[in-house]
């Protein structure tokens, strides 16, 4: 008997230890305390929790594509958000950019999933303009990425000309 109230009470005191780790951190399921933000505040996990409620495995056809394609010669952009194909993006974008004055038009950047950001700046070269793109999980790091490769690249300060995601879309 005595076997059994300490078998019991080690049980007992296991399982309120685990309680304890668990809630420890205080954010719900699929949420992680941020290490940036001052105070206790809970940011989603990349993939696991959105907006709009929990997610689902996304399936090939809830898949996004964008595209930018660029003219150097010409200066014409065209940017393709939302496809479900890279190829149907990126035909798109080639698309735009020849209806806006490209001769050569030709891909800058595809992405599947994410953020783009284009930045501008004068060309190394003494002529013309120069572009950039970077793609990230939000359009914030994105445009931080593609304003620092391209300052770095054209060795002074760039604009941005475009941010935007095109994310996988969840089933109904």
């Amino acid at each position: 008997m005595r076997t059994l109230i300490i078998a019991s009470f080690a049980i007992a005191l296991n399982l309120s230890f685990a309680a304890t780790a668990q809630a420890e951190h205080g954010c719900p399921a699929g949420y992680t305390p941020s290490a940036v933000t001052p105070g206790q505040q809970c940011v989603p996990i990349p993939g696991e929790i959105r907006a709009d409620g929990p997610s689902a495995p996304v399936s090939r056809d809830a898949q996004r594509w964008g595209a930018v394609a660029y003219d150097a010669p010409s200066g014409a952009i065209g940017i393709a958000a939302e496809w479900a194909s890279k190829a149907k993006a990126e035909k798109d974008a080639l698309a735009q950019c020849t209806a806006k004055g490209g001769a050569r038009c030709e891909i800058n950047i595809s992405y599947r999933d994410q953020c783009v950001a284009v930045a501008y700046g004068p060309s190394p070269k003494g002529s013309g303009v120069m572009v950039r793109s970077a793609t990230a999980a939000s359009e914030e790091l994105a445009r931080m990425r593609a304003m620092e490769t391209c300052a770095k690249d054209s060795g002074t300060s760039c604009q941005t000309f475009y941010t935007g995601c095109s994310l996988p879309q969840q089933p109904r």
